[in-house]
């Protein structure tokens, strides 16, 4: 690297890889999540986590979580919490469940 023009080229190189390797990232965790997660788009499940424990909420969005944290890996699905005549509220809630049982 000898000029400014090649260390820009370098960086647009290693952003693309970057930019690949994250892509792939993605799409291994949508298979994951196709194949062994049990809650999907649209379920309505029992909330368990913090402060809406307990209450019904519909899935709209699920990931696969890993780190300490979540005891090795879990599915992490979240949503609107549903009011008692059945339809999304305001309020968010999240639902957990192990990668592995």
């Amino acid at each position: 690297m000898k000029t400014i023009k090649e260390a820009r080229e370098l960086l647009a190189q290693q952003d693309a890889i970057i930019e690949d390797a994250e892509n792939e990232k993605k799409r291994l965790k949508l298979a994951i999540i196709e194949k062994f997660c049990t809650v999907k788009f649209g379920d309505i499940v029992e909330c368990n986590g913090h402060s809406h424990t307990g209450k019904r909420m519909k899935i709209d969005t699920v990931a696969v979580r890993f780190g300490w944290q979540h005891r090795g890996g879990s599915f992490v699905g979240t949503g609107r919490i549903l009011k008692k005549d059945g339809s999304p509220g305001q309020l968010c809630g999240t639902y957990s469940t192990p990668l592995i049982p």
